[in-house]
């Protein structure tokens, strides 16, 4: 994944991961979702939520804007949450490398995803 046309360097995992939650936060935010807790399964991107101050790394940046969304929530940290605890997340991240612009589902889900959920709930 790369940024933009200014800045053409690969994202590092971690950085993606920390967007992605990012991203997902402000989403719900937009849809009006109450959030009770917040999970993730990229440890590193919870512990350093999690933490009093946040790295100077490239990823400082992100993990801030997390922190601020995480506010608007009154939410103030992340939960650590292993990926075999949410399935559909994985599914849905390696389904999204195939899709060229952001979507959202509304009711009825694709059947697929359906699919999916119902594993997942097993």
């Amino acid at each position: 994944m790369y940024r933009d046309a200014l800045h053409p360097a690969p994202l590092l995992p971690l950085q993606v991961e920390a967007m992605a939650l990012l991203e997902g936060l402000k989403l719900a935010r937009g849809k009006g979702v109450k959030l009770a807790e917040c999970c993730s399964y990229v440890i590193s991107v919870v512990n350093q939520v999690n933490m009093f101050s946040w790295p100077f790394a490239e990823e400082g940046k992100i993990i801030f804007k997390i922190k601020e969304e995480l506010q608007k929530h009154d939410l103030s940290s992340i939960i650590f949450s292993p990926r075999s605890a949410n399935n559909v997340a994985h599914v849905l991240a390696r389904r999204a490398l195939d899709i060229p612009e952001s979507c959202c589902w509304g009711f009825p889900l694709p059947s697929w995803l359906l699919y999916e959920v119902s594993i997942d709930l097993i």
